[in-house]
């Protein structure tokens, strides 16, 4: 019996691993990381510590995360005695498939030394986003300033904001990739 399930398993593990190996080689994918996580208020936020790898055809990122649920660039500052600026937006803000260097919220930093700017922005985010993320963490951040970037979805996404939070209330998928994030093999998985 025991000599069974042994080849049983070994046989799944050894499938899965040439299924692995065979679409790898002839029906290569994007490989990317989760750092999307559900805040109890609803709001989709980014992780708040460590890395995410994001690829899409040749480009490949690896975003950073802190504690605010922000992205980290490279000049990201270390001295708690200097000025924060909060800089909340969209993907465009966040810096979808940007290197660091490349976002503008980090040619901000480099033109505004004097100042720690924070990029909490997030995909998909829109105006109810924005006010809840302040709610929550501006107390915490306590920014001298808050810039908000916006474009033409903001107001768009208010009025389908309740659409998408039932969604992810209400989806088994989504509930089972929230269980999922949280093993700490799961990522490195993703990504290689």
């Amino acid at each position: 019996m025991k000599y069974n399930f042994f080849l049983i398993f070994t046989s799944f593990i050894v499938s899965l691993f040439l299924a692995e190996i065979t679409l790898s080689v002839f029906f290569p994918q994007n490989l990317n990381g989760s750092w999307r996580v559900k805040h109890e208020s609803g709001i989709m936020l980014n992780k708040d510590s460590g890395k995410a790898k994001h690829e899409y055809n040749d480009i490949s990122i690896n975003y950073v995360f802190d504690k605010y649920h922000n992205r980290i660039t490279v000049n990201k500052r270390v001295d708690k005695k200097i000025d924060k600026i909060l800089i909340l937006g969209d993907s465009f803000t966040f810096g979808w498939l940007l290197k660091d260097s490349d976002t503008y919220t980090h040619r901000l930093q480099e033109a505004m030394p004097e100042y720690d700017l924070i990029n909490a922005s997030a995909g998909g985010w829109g105006l109810y986003d924005y006010t809840t993320y302040n709610k929550l963490f501006c107390e915490k951040i306590k920014p001298v300033k808050t810039y908000v970037f916006m474009n033409y979805m903001d107001i768009d996404r208010v009025e389908r904001k309740e659409t998408h939070n039932t969604f992810y209330d209400n989806n088994f998928l989504f509930t089972v990739k929230e269980i999922l994030n949280h093993l700490p093999f799961y990522n490195v998985l993703l990504e290689k």
